[in-house]
């Protein structure tokens, strides 16, 4: 049975809750971006790919510790009883407790063992991978679509694209050369990040550095903001309402709308706490999707979106290291537009939203992106229909809802075997999948401040990972 399937309870129990009570936190799901780390090059097509994986810089450790804590603060050990979450504790005990998902690249995974240090000092706790990078549909969809390249394709081709190339192009011109960048408009990501990296940082491609020596520092820090600007320009409109469509923010939006169903039917989700350390492409694209707005800016290293489901609702925040405060905007302007943001939108008036939303499991998110080609889309592209015909669709169109079944001429029995097999092969992979990073108390494993165990290496610092 689908999340659509169990809306019309879900919005029954939130009307009952909120009757009861308008003080009480059943859930966080938590979105970040990862720590600071050296230069990443990337390409103006998400499908094409990025450089080389890239590693966090200390200071890159030390966010994801400070995000861990405010957490830890504002929802485990507060005081304020509307804030605490409910039936939490402050020391990590099971899955139940928290769970962490991270994407499958080093940056992030480092990340997310610094943000549970935050979160729960000193206890080893489960990070799980969102999937092999051919397949993260979760965290990185935004490079698995198809249908999002062609629509960036034609925005790069767009009246608006070109005459903001044409008319930054003398900008561009002079700052990109310094680091033997191209100098598109299609490229300006990959200038501003080492501008940044320099000049916030000190640090990009694992080394101390500078702003190259024939570029005046003082010149390029009054530069900086037309630097940033510009890229905001081109970031938040590649991942805007109109771009990003329910392909790239689908999936996220689904389980994170799980969470929220399972905490209203059960009185609390399976985890009290959902993190995932992703991208600031996965903030963009999760926002766009689900309140249809832009939050104004690229999101910072170590910034994180937060969904809180209160019975009385739902409040969406951005999280900042610079203020390490969280400042609430609105869930969905056109249902909720009438409430503050401070105050919680009412989940009745979001069931509208929620039922036209792109819930999507992998095979949903493969055929909404138009792939293929990804592993995980391969049977989903190649296995026909149970019951073939010259006009069937690719995807079966499923029974009427008046007339339960599980597929013509199939036993319960048998539905039920189907079903334990396909759920104990996936159990197999999620298993396989969950990452435990090994603290190590000595010093020399003390690393940005985090109890983790690893390696220095030329490029920055590994952490010990176990997959099991």
């Amino acid at each position: 049975m689908g999340a659509r399937c169990l809306f019309p309870g879900f919005i029954l129990v939130v009307a009952l809750l909120s009757e009861l009570s308008l003080a009480n936190m059943l859930h966080v799901s938590i979105v970040f971006r990862h720590g600071v780390r050296t230069h990443l090059s990337k390409n103006s097509d998400p499908l094409d790919g990025e450089g080389e994986a890239r590693l966090l810089v200390p200071e890159g450790g030390d966010e994801a510790r400070r995000l861990g804590n405010f957490i830890r603060n504002t929802y485990l050990t507060t005081e304020d009883d509307s804030m605490k979450i409910s039936q939490s504790e402050p020391s990590y005990t099971s899955i139940r407790d928290a769970k962490i998902v991270s994407s499958n690249l080093v940056r992030t995974t480092s990340t997310a063992a610094g943000f549970a240090d935050g979160l729960y000092p000193d206890q080893a706790v489960p990070v799980t991978i969102s999937g092999l990078e051919e397949d993260d549909f979760l965290i990185r969809a935004y490079t698995k679509c198809p249908n999002f390249s062609e629509r960036l394709n034609d925005f790069y081709a767009s009246e608006e694209f070109q005459n903001k190339e044409q008319e930054t192009r003398e900008f561009r011109n002079v700052w990109a050369p310094a680091f033997s960048e191209p100098t598109t408009l299609e490229n300006w990501w990959n200038v501003f990040d080492k501008y940044n990296l320099a000049l916030n940082y000190g640090s990009h491609n694992g080394r101390d550095v500078d702003v190259p020596e024939d570029v005046s520092l003082d010149e390029a820090r009054i530069a900086f903001p037309e630097m940033k600007e510009l890229a905001e320009w081109v970031e938040l409109r590649r991942y805007s309402p109109d771009l990003v469509a329910d392909d790239v923010g689908g999936r996220l939006l689904g389980e994170i709308v799980e969470d929220i169903r399972r905490a209203l039917d059960e009185g609390q989700s399976p985890h009290r706490i959902t993190a995932y350390s992703a991208h600031y492409p996965t903030i963009l694209s999760l926002v766009s999707t689900m309140s249809g707005e832009m939050i104004g800016h690229i999101p910072d290293f170590g910034e994180a979106v937060i969904v809180e489901l209160h019975d009385s609702g739902l409040r969406l925040g951005i999280y900042s290291q610079a203020s390490n405060e969280i400042e609430y905007i609105s869930v969905n302007q056109d249902l909720c537009d009438s409430e503050p943001p401070e105050v919680p939108c009412p989940l009745p008036a979001l069931e509208q939203f929620f039922d036209a939303s792109l819930l999507l499991d992998a095979a949903g998110a493969c055929n909404a992106c138009g792939n293929t080609e990804a592993p995980v889309c391969v049977p989903v592209a190649t296995f026909p229909s149970a019951t073939p015909s010259p006009t069937a669709t690719p995807t079966a169109s499923p029974p009427p809802a008046s007339e339960p079944q599980c597929g013509d001429g199939l036993s319960a029995t048998a539905a039920g075997f189907i079903g334990a097999f396909v759920g104990l092969a996936f159990g197999g992979v999620a298993v396989a999948a969950v990452v435990y990073i090994r603290k190590r108390r000595s010093e020399s494993s003390s690393v940005f401040g985090l109890e983790v165990g690893g390696k220095d290496t030329k490029d920055g610092y590994v952490p010990d990972v176990l997959v099991t």
